[in-house]
């Protein structure tokens, strides 16, 4: 105990000499000697949020409070780090924890009085968006982020309308922000990679890392980057996620193909590494500049031949997909049902498979009256046998999903049922997609979120095509 004490005290005298990071040491050694030193972890936490490191100052701040719930110093700085980190629900959580412990805690009501503006002033944004006055939208965020240029929700919706405005090079850039998101770090693991992040560099003979960060969607629309950094002379290893692994083995842009784990990136060799979907911002994507072609995917002549033999016949040939994977924020909205689809029942010379996955295609077993659907789910292994099944196929019918991506990426027709406000991919009013020649999107109106006016459109769409 007497050299626990006599370190704090050396911990504490080189506080004051503002020996910050010596300080760092000696409290980290005292927090190893006495785990459950709550006031240890808590001076811990103090000094990193100094030393501006948040990601270890919240972790040695919230293991105070595992020790001891009550520490009201730790709220305090918890509220503080949070709202400068833009993480208003949990500061504002924090605020109020805080002031009911003290009421009188000198700058806690002020700081609650700035999480509280900030907060309203993203909803603010949120409701002109919705009400489609996008510059107002704008305005306000501006607003925000002067106020605190770390707010990252007001970040990532800045940036997402200015993508959904067709503001490309101004939104990629502010895209950039997600990498220093702490919920961006959270999910995708804290990657300190010896090598530099490619930020737009010659790549002529040199390596780099590029790794799958969102959703399946995501990296389907975004892998027709890696060609691009192939044909700079880029040798490419790429970590993407395990079900979509098949789709781009033995493709000549990659010089290997992992699935992703980012404790096996950091020992990769490489020059440079790069988040997939930072790739448009350092190859200065503009509207006019989308990479259109089709990515080169891999589909075995093997589930070729499989899939021609089983889906042979003249019938014009529809696959259906009506939800998304419930992990998605927006699935709710975004996933339209098959029931919904019911008016397509009624297109003569139509045979329908069902290429929808998951607990949704339970619903496949109730079918639409007078809707046949063939159900190929059983069948879909992963997304090549999804891919090879899409080749077979005149259309495909999808929500806003992974499967839209992936057949507009074949060169295939799809119609994309898209919800209201749209993703920032799908831009404003246009029936077709810059990303994807083959694709046709179907909209909700602003004022009308149903899908059903959007289906009746479908239906007579597809009556035209079908009878050609």
């Amino acid at each position: 105990m007497a050299a626990h004490g006599n370190l704090r005290k050396r911990a504490q005298r080189l506080l004051k000499e503002r020996r910050w990071t010596t300080a760092l040491e000696l409290y980290s050694e005292l927090c190893q000697l006495q785990p459950q030193d709550h006031d240890a972890w808590l001076e811990l936490g103090l000094l990193q949020q100094r030393l501006d490191d948040p990601v270890r100052a919240e972790q040695s701040l919230r293991h105070a409070l595992e020790l001891r719930p009550n520490l009201l110093p730790a709220y305090g700085a918890l509220a503080t780090l949070l709202f400068g980190r833009g993480r208003l629900r949990e500061a504002e959580t924090y605020c109020r924890t805080a002031l009911v412990l003290a009421p009188q805690t000198v700058g806690m009501a002020a700081l609650l009085q700035q999480v509280l503006q900030q907060r309203a002033m993203v909803t603010a944004a949120k409701r002109h968006e919705e009400q489609q006055d996008y510059p107002a939208a704008l305005t306000v965020l501006e607003e925000a982020l002067l106020l605190n240029p770390l707010a990252y929700e007001a970040r990532w919706r800045y940036a997402e309308l200015l993508l959904l405005l067709g503001r490309l090079q101004e939104g990629w850039a502010a895209y950039e922000w997600r990498l220093q998101d702490p919920r961006w770090i959270a999910a995708m693991g804290r990657c300190e990679f010896a090598a530099p992040r490619w930020q737009g560099e010659p790549l002529a003979g040199k390596t780099i890392l590029v790794y799958a960060e969102q959703g399946f969607g995501d990296t389907l629309q975004f892998s027709r980057y890696l060609p691009l950094l192939h044909q700079r002379g880029a040798r490419i290893i790429f970590y993407c996620d395990r079900e979509l692994l098949p789709l781009y083995q033995n493709r000549p842009y990659l010089m290997r193909v992992e699935a992703k784990s980012y404790h096996k990136a950091l020992t990769e060799r490489v020059d440079y590494h790069s988040a997939l979907m930072s790739l448009p911002h350092w190859c200065e994507t503009t509207l006019e500049s989308i990479p259109t072609a089709p990515a080169s995917l891999y589909i075995s002549d093997k589930q070729r031949d499989q899939w021609q033999s089983q889906m042979a016949g003249d019938v014009f040939k529809v696959g259906l997909v009506w939800a998304g994977r419930p992990v998605h924020a927006n699935n709710q909205r975004r996933s339209c049902g098959l029931a919904a689809l019911a008016p397509l029942a009624e297109v003569e010379g139509v045979q329908f498979y069902s290429l929808q996955k998951g607990e949704a295609a339970l619903d496949s077993v109730s079918q639409p009256a007078g809707m046949v659907i063939d159900d190929l789910a059983p069948q879909l292994n992963d997304f090549s046998d999804t891919a090879a099944a899409i080749e077979q196929l005149d259309l495909v019918i999808a929500v806003d999903t992974a499967v839209a991506h992936l057949t507009g990426s074949l060169g295939k027709p799809v119609w994309t049922l898209n919800y209201f406000p749209p993703e920032w991919r799908w831009l404003l009013v246009r029936d077709d997609s810059p990303w994807y020649p083959t694709m046709r999107l179907f909209r909700q109106s602003a004022t009308d979120a149903d899908w059903s006016p959007v289906v009746e459109r479908v239906a007579q769409a597809l009556a035209h095509v079908a009878a050609r």
